[in-house]
């Protein structure tokens, strides 16, 4: 092993102690084993600190912080890093062995691309895996939706650190959207691809405070989008730019069940261009209503519904930052 190691895991964690034991283990776990593994306990109340402790292995650096915070934590994260490349885990999760390996592996091999997720499962509080999301590929397909709705899996992502240091980390005031916010300010300054494997094991715990944590995240995601996308019109200099611009203001409004709002952007693009097919595949569904997209959401429908409309090809239907 090389006197500093060649990539960063950043994982705070906040009263975890339920599931820590086994995310730490399936981190230490891995194929690729020169990594060093910043824990960061933020002011945890429970045996978190005792958990972490236990574990003897060299690669943990531990570090035991006042309650700031998850914004705080990750950015101080950033700071203590001592490699070019970090990747975030979560104390309730599960690494795929190979994880680091591939990650590192495709950033070496591709200098352009700055950020690298990839497809996960999800497991319940008993770690049986109750659904497999994958998520678009490429920077092209990535860079179509991210303007609209995040399509990276932050816990599974593994990012550049230069990134991070010259476009300020995370912010806080994008919590509980915080890695949302990042990759909209990241957008027009780098690539990003997702590995079409499930490297990380997602836990999803039904419990009232999870759907509220959900619910307010979704929330900051639009507003966030919406705020991007607004900033990008006033900038836009051609008719053509605004008008994908508004396009996807439309599909941001659409995604997130605001049919009414999309509705209204659509019929002026229609109005405008009436033979443009992209629009009718967002407005014809559009007249679902809002309580039944909220149904089809609620049943996890709602990626089936957007990806059976959206349009997946060049033109009118590709956002650009």
């Amino acid at each position: 092993m090389s006197s500093l190691p060649r990539i960063s895991v950043l994982m705070p964690v906040y009263n975890g102690e339920r599931f820590l034991r086994q995310a730490i283990a399936s981190m230490l776990n891995q194929s690729f084993t020169d990594f060093e593994f910043l824990i960061i306990d933020d002011g945890s109340s429970d045996s978190t600190a005792s958990i972490i402790r236990s574990f003897s292995d060299p690669r943990i650096r531990f570090f035991a912080r006042p309650h700031e915070g998850l914004v705080a934590q990750l950015n101080f994260g950033i700071q203590e890093s001592r490699t070019p490349l970090i990747a975030r885990f979560d104390g309730d999760d599960i690494a795929h062995p190979q994880r680091l390996e591939l990650q590192m592996s495709f950033l070496e091999n591709h200098p352009d691309i700055g950020i690298v997720g990839s497809s996960y499962k999800i497991v319940d509080e008993t770690g049986a895996v109750t659904a497999e999301r994958h998520l678009p590929v490429s920077d092209a397909e990535i860079r179509e939706l991210l303007s609209c709705h995040c399509v990276l899996c932050h816990p599974t992502t593994t990012i550049r650190k230069a990134l991070l240091q010259q476009f300020g980390g995370y912010v806080a005031d994008d919590f509980p959207a915080e890695d949302y916010g990042l990759w909209l300010r990241l957008l027009p300054h780098t690539k990003f691809h997702n590995l079409d494997l499930p490297l990380v094991q997602l836990r999803r715990i039904a419990i009232a405070a999870n759907d509220a944590k959900q619910r307010q995240q979704q929330t900051r995601h639009r507003q966030l989008s919406l705020d991007y996308l607004g900033r990008k019109f006033a900038a836009d200099s051609s008719p053509d730019e605004k008008i994908k611009t508004r396009f996807a203001m439309a599909r941001t409004q659409y995604y997130y069940g605001s049919m009414t709002d999309a509705r209204s952007i659509l019929s002026g693009l229609i109005a405008e261009e009436f033979f443009h097919v992209p629009y009718w595949r967002y407005f014809i569904p559009s007249f679902l209503g809002n309580s039944v997209w909220r149904w089809i959401r609620r049943r996890r429908l709602s990626s089936a519904v957007t990806n059976f409309f959206r349009h997946r090809n060049s033109g009118k239907g590709l956002i650009a930052p």
